[in-house]
């Protein structure tokens, strides 16, 4: 059993991904970006992928979480490749993970102490939250890759000493971090053929010697994953069903893209929404997500979580993004694309726009009920505030309020005009 989403050793299939540097900026677009890389006081918002770590059936891919945007929200995002009748090994998670699959089907599995293995069936556009101390592990037995994007927050945790949270500073303790630690390797031989009663072949297996398939490994025989010990399953089903053990009753599986989670539909698209007051699993985690597809040309905003601080992922087409803080200059106005991520920070406002392929997304937020403040819509602080009030704050008449106001029938999104 390995401690994170990675292969269990260092080799040469660990690779840092080179820096690319900045072009000179040829277009409108490229300047935008520019200026907002030195205008905002975290640094560029946009980030790149600083680590990939290669195993016999997939990938994982990893965001510098040393870097001052992510270690600011104490966090790291991974991306996790999962090729057609792969399996990733059973790991235990360290922190709060909220996963969404963005492509490809598979199941996944997943213990908390003292419970039975639970499975559920992952689809695209589904949520998986997990608390720290489970044990999970994902099969892909669909025909294509199966990708997943994870948000874990809370990492510093992991690395306190003498009550003082803090993180390494070099990209060894990364390599160290995402690409080894079997649990098992550290101890004597001895010691675990005592504990489990087996044999020299079988602790040797446990401890991965000679073993360089990594974190996920090719299933040679995919009817094997159908087997089950139900003799012992029936034991812990009946533990979990004391009532000191509600715990085992935690639903780590969330439809993202169920009809129920519509926060807005319309012609522009549609935006969903996964919290802790209809998922009790996200109170736990005090984490929150929200997927949504943002048409040719549509805006999605003006918003902002004033308790929250959001990583917004690219899973398919491209569409810009702005980003404004408490300064008449953008902290950031730019293209995101497919595969690529941005911080949003705290208190700030945003807005996306589609791209002539339309853009979809996923957010991550740091609160489970994170409070949505919308500038614009039926339901924004624009229309609710008074006339007079707009009309002495912007010198403007009644007629032009009223038009300020608008007849939005719904707050979130906004196709463009018709001519």
């Amino acid at each position: 059993m390995t401690e994170t989403t990675a292969t269990r050793r260092r080799d040469p299939r660990v690779t840092a991904t080179p820096e690319i540097p900045e072009r000179p900026a040829e277009s409108k677009t490229e300047r935008r970006e520019l200026r907002a890389k030195k205008e905002t006081d975290l640094g560029p918002l946009q980030l790149d992928l600083n680590l990939s770590v290669a195993s016999e059936a997939g990938e994982t891919a990893i965001w510098n979480p040393l870097d001052k945007q992510l270690s600011c929200i104490d966090a790291v995002l991974i991306r996790r490749v999962i090729s057609s009748q792969g399996l990733s090994l059973p790991s235990y998670v360290a922190t709060s993970e909220l996963s969404y699959v963005v492509q490809g089907t598979g199941i996944q599995g997943a213990i908390l102490s003292g419970c039975s293995e639970t499975r559920e069936r992952l689809n695209v556009g589904d949520f998986v939250a997990l608390p720290t101390g489970t044990i999970n592990w994902i099969y892909n037995d669909g025909p294509e890759p199966l990708v997943l994007i994870s948000f874990r927050q809370g990492i510093s945790k992991i690395h306190s000493l003498g009550g003082t949270s803090r993180l390494p500073n070099s990209i060894n303790w990364l390599l160290q971090r995402y690409a080894a630690n079997n649990i098992f390797a550290g101890f004597d031989e001895e010691t675990l053929e005592n504990i489990y009663k087996v044999d020299k072949v079988i602790v040797s297996k446990m401890q991965g010697q000679g073993d360089c398939r990594g974190q996920t490994v090719h299933v040679l025989d995919p009817s094997t994953m159908e087997q089950r010990d139900e003799r012992r399953q029936q034991f812990w089903r009946q533990q979990q069903h004391r009532p000191s053990n509600n715990v085992c009753n935690i639903t780590f599986h969330i439809k993202g893209e169920n009809p129920t989670n519509i926060l807005v539909k319309n012609e522009g698209g549609t935006i969903y929404a996964v919290n802790g007051t209809h998922y009790p699993i996200l109170k736990r985690l005090q984490l929150s997500g929200t997927t949504g597809y943002d048409n040719n040309n549509t805006f999605a905003g003006l918003a902002m979580n004033p308790d929250a601080y959001s990583i917004i992922y690219g899973i398919r087409g491209n569409g810009r993004v702005q980003i404004v803080g408490n300064s008449p200059t953008p902290a950031y106005d730019g293209q995101l694309r497919e595969g690529e991520m941005i911080l949003l920070p705290q208190g700030c406002t945003t807005t996306t726009q589609g791209g002539k392929d339309g853009f979809k997304w996923v957010v991550f937020k740091t609160n489970s009920d994170p409070t949505l403040l919308f500038f614009s819509g039926r339901t924004s602080v624009m229309r609710g505030l008074s006339t007079g009030v707009l009309m002495n704050m912007y010198r403007i008449n009644k007629d032009q309020v009223e038009d300020l106001k608008g007849n939005w029938t719904e707050s979130g999104l906004y196709p463009p005009s018709r001519a």
